[in-house]
């Protein structure tokens, strides 16, 4: 949705859809730099899911909403002082957490990913599939491939739904996908990634083939849009619903009250200088 008179943008969609998968009682781990599912988090706090759980880089489960705009210009040092970090957790605890199998889901967000929900973090090759010559090297794993498959369920996203980064086969295997697939259950593992929200889509997992179905496309985007942006074919159910749109509560409650100064907008490389800017005119303290 664009121009004046708009009732959302896609920031807020995207928000919003991954709220929705948040239940209440949920146990979370969520990192700091993944602005999305962090307003996501505190939206899902503040209606339907008030009695989650989640460790983040502010402790856990922090009383008060965290206010993003502080983050931003006081940073996470000074900001944590103020709010009294609720708990400092070692990445060593986190994921005897994971291990224990006490952990129900987490946002995360892959550079490259197939059809089968395979995800790559480490390295995009040029014309010599070289891994120690890549075109592109990437942060790598981070524990992500703990977190694909200890946590009780994973919702993946990504801001720019393109073929570069929805392909075929991904060039370098960091964590196999295949959601819900009998292997997992056999190994005990968590059920792996149960949607993948991108800017254009929702994409679930099919029952059958543990493939990629289209869920829903959202509002104002055609199937065709999604198909031409897509590396690989997509399971295409008989009717693919839109995805449901914010309310104006919702809407509401994200711009003035959860996140006015618009982190949620830092995960799409195209709005990031419009956020520096209002957060420079709020004046940096750190």
């Amino acid at each position: 949705m664009s121009g004046e008179d708009q009732k959302f943008t896609i920031p807020e969609l995207m928000a919003v859809t991954l709220a929705n998968y948040i239940k209440n009682g949920d146990v979370m781990f969520q990192g700091a730099a993944t602005p999305l599912p962090m307003v996501a988090i505190e939206l899902a706090r503040a209606t339907h899911a008030p009695d989650i759980t989640y460790f983040s880089a502010f402790g856990v489960s922090p009383s008060e909403p965290i206010n993003f705009e502080k983050l931003m210009t006081e940073g996470l040092k000074n900001y944590g002082e103020q709010i009294k970090l609720t708990n400092y957790l070692h990445a060593r605890e986190m994921w005897d957490q994971w291990q224990k199998g006490r952990l129900s889901l987490e946002f995360l967000r892959p550079a490259q990913i197939d059809k089968y929900f395979n995800c790559n973090n480490t390295v995009i090759y040029g014309e010599e599939k070289n891994y120690h010559k890549p075109k592109l090297r990437l942060p790598g794993g981070m524990a992500v491939s703990d977190a694909i498959n200890l946590m009780g369920r994973v919702v993946l996203y990504t801001t720019r739904h393109i073929k570069r980064n929805l392909v075929e086969k991904v060039d370098f295997l960091m964590v196999k996908g295949y959601p819900r697939s009998k292997w997992r259950r056999d190994l005990n593992l968590g059920e792996g990634c149960i949607a993948f929200v991108t800017n254009l889509c929702v994409f679930e997992p099919d029952p059958e083939t543990s493939a990629m179905m289209i869920k829903s496309i959202h509002p104002g985007i055609t199937l065709d849009e999604v198909l031409e942006n897509t590396g690989f074919e997509p399971v295409l159910p008989e009717k693919i619903p839109t995805t449901r749109a914010p309310t104006d509560e919702e809407v509401n409650m994200i711009r003035t009250k959860i996140d006015p100064i618009g982190y949620r907008e830092m995960d799409f490389p195209s709005l990031r200088n419009q956020v520096m800017m209002r957060i420079a005119e709020k004046g940096v303290k750190y």
